[in-house]
């Protein structure tokens, strides 16, 4: 049987040499890239003629700009193939321009290390590096014209300062370069490189480390791409998922003699420590089965164990969960109960009855108490109460009685039908073997959305049909998400506003900085929780900022997100960076 991965058309990027003589050559990347393809061809069946392969002298910052734009409009590639990028080199990170926005706790913007960068004063884009916005840019515009089946792997690391090992110790290098003091990054905040790039992760990121730590290299090649090769080469790839596959991966810490003015100040130079590499895995669609659109249900797994004094306190023998409305689980919600995270033994089964924001009690469904060791994790195998969109169809509609035998009550969020359109978050109908998807939300209504983009789901395409379904009931429920405890809601307490912005810019000692600013005398433009904003016929392409005002005494991390009832999606417009 052919793997679904085997459509999946991949650019491969390993760099061990670069032009710029103050920048350490690797040793491992150009090996990793090659074993990585090696994988594609032969374990997930991919044909050469489908990977785009540049190493060394070949990935400069142009050409790997030109391969990752031409995957958002390849004629090879079609709206159902996966597409992998994979990068093998330094990577390093540096100050934003005053006015960019970031999506890192310690306020620094990221970027990969091209084959001609210039880590001085690059002329231009010429010698620049690759941004971490730069590259959300494109893998926006990728998923907006193919579609988000994206798995970006980067064996590499961004802390340059703090992490140069010490030359005398061959046996590994670090990924990652340390940026010269004044280091300044040239592309214009305005421009079209870097406009609609901080809507994040509509892909699912393998990337080698945390952001402060370090990925290492020997002779052998990078420690995080040889554990995952060969952790996809041993593995059922119909029932592995990207999250599942980073906990699966051995340790790769590594103890080594570094340098030791920049880990550990007025130590000895022959101080050893334990250098840590912790895999991560980033996106919404980390539990999608490797290289499908396919959900896993089952693979996250929450803590769990029994509060001893329940039954003396309320007569219940109660369990806490670690995990509640942001994970969304409702009440009644079931889980199973496993001694270990291979699952490899069920103990038992519990429900949810009592819900908060971050955790849950639940209640075994036998009568008997189920004992628990620590640690213990749960699956959630049922729902629970309210998860499905109420979708109205008429009676007499062809695909009626098609829908009622549907068996809604599954662990995927679906459909429920109710009995009128005003009950409704959506109405489906037919005409001439298509199905038409009317939106029913007041708001939509009002301002003229009516109808969903999805105008080529047939009649008889019942799998397409149930997809859109589960999107939707996914997206409404995240989109009606608030807490339920009314008199302690932080919803009073946190101002939202919106601005038009100015680019502004200033020059010191001949560095130029671009930066925003809201206009003079400019308008608020939300107004009773609508975002007013005016179409223009002319070419003046406006740029909007936001300011949230924290009113409360809590340290809070803002987030905000933008839901498209039109396509069902889900975009991160803001990620938290700071308490405020």
């Amino acid at each position: 049987m052919t793997s679904p991965a085997a459509s999946s058309f991949a650019v491969i990027i390993a760099i061990d040499k670069y032009t710029d003589h103050g920048i350490t050559d690797l040793r491992g990347a150009v090996k990793d890239a090659n074993a990585f393809e090696k994988l594609l061809t032969s374990k997930l069946g991919v044909s050469k003629d489908r990977i785009i392969n540049l190493r060394d002298e070949a990935a400069t910052r142009e050409e790997i700009l030109k391969a990752l734009r031409s995957l958002a409009h390849h004629s090879a590639i079609s709206s159902e193939d996966p597409i992998l990028i994979y990068f093998s080199g330094h990577g390093s990170q540096t100050s934003p321009p005053r006015g960019w926005p970031t999506n890192s706790p310690d306020d620094k913007i990221q970027m990969l290390i091209p084959h001609d960068f210039v880590s001085r004063r690059p002329n231009g884009d010429q010698g620049s590096g690759i941004l971490d916005i730069t590259l959300s840019q494109i893998l926006n515009d990728i998923a907006k014209n193919k579609s988000d089946n994206i798995t970006v792997i980067l064996d590499c690391c961004h802390a340059g300062s703090g992490t140069r090992n010490n030359a005398s110790d061959e046996t590994f290098a670090v990924r990652s370069i340390e940026l010269p003091d004044g280091y300044a990054v040239s592309v214009d905040p305005f421009s079209s490189e870097v406009q609609g790039g901080s809507s994040l992760m509509p892909h699912v990121l393998l990337a080698a480390c945390k952001p402060d730590q370090v990925a290492i290299e020997s002779h052998e090649g990078g420690a995080f791409t040889r554990a995952l090769v060969k952790e996809i080469k041993k593995g059922n790839l119909d029932k592995i998922t990207y999250a599942g596959l980073i906990r699966c991966l051995p340790e790769l810490s590594k103890p080594s003699r570094l340098a030791p003015f920049i880990l550990l100040q007025r130590l000895s130079a022959s101080l050893i420590i334990r250098v840590r590499q912790d895999p991560q895995c980033e996106g919404v669609n980390q539990n999608r089965i490797l290289f499908t659109k396919v959900h896993d249900p089952q693979s996250v797994m929450c803590p769990i164990q029994q509060v001893l004094d329940s039954i003396q306190t309320d007569g219940q023998i109660k369990y806490k969960l670690y995990a509640g409305e942001a994970r969304g689980v409702a009440k009644n919600a079931e889980f199973t109960i496993y001694s270990d995270r291979r699952r490899s033994t069920a103990i038992g089964s519990v429900a949810a009855i009592s819900i908060a924001p971050f955790e849950s009690y639940c209640t075994p469904l036998s009568t008997l108490p189920i004992p628990l060791p620590q640690p213990a994790y749960a699956v959630q195998t049922g729902i629970g109460d309210r998860q499905h969109i109420p979708l109205f169809i008429k009676p007499s509609d062809a695909l009626c009685e098609e829908m009622r035998r549907q068996d809604s009550e599954k662990h995927e969020r679906s459909f429920r039908l109710v009995e009128s359109p005003e009950q409704a978050e959506l109405c489906i109908r037919t005409q001439g073997g298509l199905v038409g998807f009317e939106i029913m939300d007041q708001m939509c209504r009002r301002h003229g959305l009516t109808r969903m983009a999805f105008d080529n789901v047939r009649v008889d395409d019942l799998d397409h049909l149930f997809a859109i379904l589960n999107k939707a009931a996914n997206f409404y429920r995240h989109l009606r998400l608030s807490n339920n405890n009314k008199q302690d809601s932080l919803a009073q307490k946190v101002d939202l506003e919106c601005f038009e912005l100015n680019s502004e810019t200033t020059d010191v000692d001949g560095a130029i900085t671009h930066y925003a600013n809201p206009r003079r005398n400019g308008q608020i433009l939300i107004t009773d929780g609508v975002f007013k904003l005016k179409a223009s016929s002319s070419d003046y392409e406006p740029t909007y900022g936001y300011k949230v005002t924290n009113k409360s005494n809590l340290p809070l991390y803002a987030a905000l997100f933008h839901f498209d009832p039109n396509d069902l999606s889900i975009g991160n417009v803001a990620a938290p960076v700071s308490p405020g």
